[in-house]
Order: C-alpha cells, then structure tokens, then sequence
C-alpha cells in the first residue's frame, strides 16, 4: 500500500511538472507576430510573395527624404528630432519635433549620390492587414524609419507598423531595405565626421 501510494505521489509530481510547462509555453506559440515571414529572412525578396507592389522608385520623382536616427538605431543627441534630404538640392538639414529646420549639414556628395543610386529601380510593396481571427498579434508600435516625399507632395513611409497585424508599406526586397537604412546611417556619419551637423 505504501509503495503504490509512492508511484502515485511521484506520478503526481511528474504531471503536475509537465502541467505547468504546458502553460508557459502554450501562450509563447500564440503570441505571435504576424508580420510576413520574409521580412525576417535577411537577404530574401519579398516582391510578389505577400506584398503588392506599388510602384518603382525613380529619384527624379522625389522631392525630399526623411528619416529617423532613432528609427534607425543611430545614438545622437537628437533623437526625437529627423534629419531631411532635400533630394533634388542634396541638402541636408536637422530638424526639431515639429519639422522646423534648426541646422544644415553638409556631408559629402558621396553618400548623397549613393543613397539615389540604390533607390533608382526600387519597388515598394503594400503588405495588407492579416484579418485572420485565430491569429493574435503583438501590440508593438514600429515607427516608419524613413518617409519619401514626392514633388507633387504625396508621401509615403516605410516601414511603419501600428501591430504585428497592420498594414504596412516597405521596400519589396529585404536586401534593398537593409541597403537603403546602411546608407541613410553612412549619410549621417559624413556629415557627422565632418562637423558640420550636431549628431553623437
């Protein structure tokens, strides 16, 4: 009597073990985001996968850039603030919080011209909105780390998220997307090392 009362004490413990990590690890396999698996995928092209594209960059079309440094994981002492491309002068220029330009830059045409060069040809993807109701989403706000403005003013972000679920709009392949943030950071750094813009 005594042994079975043991086995069915260890027995016991063993299901209530594997109870418990049931219950940690089911949550884990919900939770999930629902960005597309490609964005993921470094080196993959999303076009044509998940997302729609749109249109095809073509830098004539384009009046200026915006971006974050914060966005795009650069330290600087302006990190609410954004920096703006005026893509047809090739000027750079700091701006506050409320888009008011407080200094202008002047970093090497270089990586100006290399930032139009590999945008010219880029596709841009609208990636629509998962509506599937058995899919749980994470709640975590992505801020655009870049938005083009065209010379007849329409503006578009990338990379701009809302949830895991949301609709967003990035360039189709994932090689240009992490080209383009490279070059935005290397457009900052010359006009940094020049000290001719206020940045680490």
């Amino acid at each position: 009597m005594g042994f079975n009362g043991c086995l069915i004490n260890k027995n016991t413990r063993i299901g209530l073990f594997l109870y418990v990590i049931a219950l940690f690890l089911l949550p884990l396999s919900l939770f999930q985001s629902c960005a597309p698996k490609t964005a993921l995928e470094g080196g993959s092209d999303r076009s044509g996968v998940l997302g729609e594209v749109i249109l095809t960059l073509d830098p004539t079309d384009l009046g200026r850039i915006e971006f974050s440094a914060f966005a795009l994981g650069v330290n600087t002492t302006n990190p609410l603030g954004s920096y703006s491309l005026d893509v047809q002068a090739k000027q750079l220029v700091r701006l506050d919080t409320d888009g008011n330009v407080t200094e202008t830059c002047k970093p090497d045409l270089g990586p100006i011209n290399i930032v139009l060069e590999h945008l010219n040809g880029s596709q841009v993807c609208d990636y629509p909105e998962n509506t599937d109701p058995d899919r749980l989403c994470t709640l975590i706000y992505s801020a655009p780390y870049a938005t083009l403005y065209f010379v007849d003013q329409v503006a578009l972000s990338l990379g701009e998220k809302t949830s895991g679920c949301s609709k967003t709009t990035d360039l189709c392949s994932s090689e240009k997307e992490i080209q383009f943030k490279d070059d935005l950071k290397d457009l900052l750094s010359s006009a940094f090392s020049n000290g001719t813009c206020s940045g680490t």
